[in-house]
């Protein structure tokens, strides 16, 4: 895709070749029916391969945003999970828990009962 200024539409670099391959003095020459029809068939061909070109083009974009998407994405869910464990080994919230004192309240109140 070619750049243009900022706030402006880009566009597609097919199209920037097809606008430089056509030559103005052509369309003005008289022809006769068969060189138009010829030549609007040859434009009309290489208009589809510029647009198949820009879809292409377009979607190789698109999936290499999305593999970079789902990277971040799995960096993320990474360092969540690694921030849980470490929570969680530490008593998450701030709190301290001895899991030793605990599993023995616990044992104590199971045997008591």
């Amino acid at each position: 895709m070619a750049t243009s200024a900022p706030g402006q539409a880009e566009t597609p670099m097919a199209a920037v070749k097809l606008e430089s391959v056509l030559d103005p003095t052509e369309l003005s020459t008289p022809q006769s029916m068969a060189e138009v029809l010829a030549k609007k068939e040859e434009l009309a061909d290489r208009l589809e391969k510029a647009n198949e070109e820009a879809i292409a083009s377009a979607i190789a974009e698109e999936e290499q945003l999305t593999r970079e998407i789902q990277a971040e994405n799995n960096d993320l869910e990474t360092d969540n999970e690694s921030d849980f464990s470490a929570g969680i080994g530490n008593g998450g919230c701030g709190v301290n828990i001895d899991w030793s004192d605990m599993l023995a309240d616990y044992d104590g109140t199971v045997v008591n009962i």
